[in-house]
């Protein structure tokens, strides 16, 4: 397959857009999950405390000392399970690569800008910086998290475009 230099630096900018769309979208995805099981877990907290304060207050009713066990249980489940799952650094590792990809895509397009009647010359200076952000790319996906191919897809979906790594 022969391509021209435009047609190379198209694809890898199409590639990077939609890679660094993906890389935030999982991003967000944790995001809301570290919140959404934190709020479960300070609402859990409170409830117990709450009951432990109640129970020494009056004389213990033996329901109302169960749910405290057992929410107190849960409660400790839920925070261990959170830390485990560890959705934060998730987040900031998916938000670090879309930050590259996204940073790779605006190379490109300065690339293009600089060279507009670029032909791929092996050796020249627009070649050898296309050759650079390839490079970047390649190591992006090496160190990057893997994204589900269900999100892949519907990200490409959503653009329109069937691209494929460069």
């Amino acid at each position: 397959m022969n391509k021209s230099f435009q047609e190379n630096a198209e694809g890898y900018c199409t590639y990077s857009a939609l890679k660094c769309n993906a890389h935030y979208d999982m991003a967000e995805m944790y995001r809301r999950r570290h919140r959404m099981y934190g709020v479960i877990v300070v609402v859990v907290t409170s409830l117990v405390g709450t009951s432990v304060f109640t129970n020494l207050v009056k004389t213990p009713d033996p329901v109302l000392l169960i749910a405290t066990g057992f929410l107190s249980v849960a409660a400790v489940v839920l925070s261990a399970v959170q830390a485990f799952l560890a959705f934060s650094d998730l987040q900031a590792r998916y938000k670090a690569s879309a930050s590259g990809y996204g940073a790779c895509r605006r190379d490109v397009e300065l690339l293009v800008m600089k060279f507009p009647s670029a032909t791929g010359i092996a050796g020249a200076p627009e070649t050898l910086e296309l050759e650079k952000i390839k490079k970047s790319l390649d190591q992006l996906d090496r160190e990057s998290p893997t994204l589900p191919e269900a999100l892949w897809n519907a990200v490409r979906k959503k653009s329109d475009l069937s691209i494929h790594a460069p």
